[in-house]
């Protein structure tokens, strides 16, 4: 038997939250069920969060290692291209872009989005140039 239960959470938050559970095939409710239910099946709710936390703390890292990896082989293609003055590596240079692109929203080191920006602004600066002169 399921029961309806009323509970007070910011808009924004349960918004924000509605458009994940949607893009992720999840009903709302179904994701707070699946919570629920793992708290009661460790009997807390304190080591279930702790574990997110922890989950959470390792995947902010995986992301900053994965941006900075990618930041430094746009880093190396791009140089190449500007030393020997050509576009061998615009290809390469824009799937970096790219996936720098799809890690930037998990970031949240103001110093390396600005960096990330930066760099991304340089090489689409650059190639843009090199394609008007080719």
């Amino acid at each position: 038997m399921k029961i309806q239960t009323g509970i007070r959470i910011s808009k924004v938050l349960w918004d924000s939250y509605k458009k994940l559970c949607e893009i992720e095939g999840y009903r709302p409710n179904e994701a707070i069920e699946q919570f629920l239910e793992v708290c009661s099946q460790k009997s807390s709710v304190k080591t279930v969060l702790e574990l997110l936390k922890s989950e959470s703390e390792g995947q902010k890292l995986a992301d900053k290692l994965k941006l900075e990896n990618l930041l430094v082989d746009l880093e190396v293609f791009l140089e190449w291209d500007k030393q020997k003055n050509q576009i061998s590596y615009s290809d390469v240079c824009n799937d970096r872009i790219n996936e720098i692109i799809k890690v930037l929203p998990r970031i949240r080191e103001k110093t390396l989005l600005e960096k990330a920006e930066a760099k991304i602004r340089e090489a689409l600066s650059y190639y843009r140039e090199a394609m008007k002169k080719a």
